[in-house]
């Protein structure tokens, strides 16, 4: 009996043995996720784009290492860029996604248009994550801070809530400026029809328009997207005046 206790007893030692080197094994198979974790910020905090040019560090920002800082005494403001011995900017690992979208859809929503350049300029992004803060100031008719997203390659007709562009919220809300912006836009995009384009609920913005009463905006954005055709296929030599009115 006590021999086989023993045997029972470096069984079992054995077999947590080969247990923990399995999952140390496992750790060490996906060192990229682990360091995603590892890396993860607070919430509301991003990540500093740091380039050769000195850019304003705001509270939000979290600076990576090696970069020159600057305190300027007189406004209060701080400043960083790459220092010597690095070549490249500063990347991100994604963690910070949510608190950049919010932080342009704040600064979008109210039409604070500098708050929302300099986000863009300090702040790591993918292109289809602008869609949302687009959505925010077309909606709202801010037309400066919509140029400045454009400029920085937001989609128009990326979709949010129930498949509503910010095409769609330019247009039924009567922000004609703002639309022919985004239409704009979505021809240099090379994307063809963008007024086809519907909702969830199968309605595309010109739809929304007639829904408002807005019929003249919907007559304007029709001509002004025929024009926008016209132009691009005609060749430079052969281009005229089309009017939109």
């Amino acid at each position: 009996m006590p021999w086989q206790l023993l045997e029972s007893f470096h069984l079992f030692t054995v077999l947590t043995l080969c247990c923990l080197l399995g999952y140390w094994l496992l750790l060490r198979s996906a060192p990229g996720e682990t360091q995603a974790r590892a890396m993860a910020l607070p919430a509301g905090k991003v990540h500093f784009k740091a380039s050769e040019e000195w850019r304003e560090v705001l509270p939000h920002h979290v600076l990576p290492n090696g970069l020159e800082i600057r305190f300027d005494l007189a406004s209060g403001r701080n400043f960083a860029r790459l220092g010597g011995s690095q070549s490249t900017g500063s990347r991100s690992d994604g963690s910070d996604e949510a608190s950049v979208v919010k932080l342009l859809c704040d600064a979008a929503t109210w039409g604070k248009q500098e708050r929302v350049e300099q986000a863009l300029q300090s702040c790591h992004f993918r292109p289809e994550l602008l869609s949302a803060p687009l959505a925010e100031a077309a909606g709202r008719g801010h037309l400066e801070v919509s140029q400045a997203l454009v400029t920085a390659r937001a989609d128009p007709l990326g979709k949010g809530p129930k498949g509503v562009t910010a095409l769609h919220r330019a247009v039924m809300e009567g922000h004609e400026e703002v639309a022919q912006v985004l239409l704009r836009q979505c021809h240099a995009l090379g994307v063809e029809n963008p007024l086809a384009v519907e909702d969830d609920l199968g309605r595309t913005c010109l739809d929304c328009a007639i829904e408002q009463d807005l019929h003249g905006v919907a007559r304007r954005l029709k001509a002004l997207e025929a024009a926008t055709e016209v132009e691009s296929e005609v060749p430079p030599t052969q281009l005229r005046s089309i009017s939109v009115d």
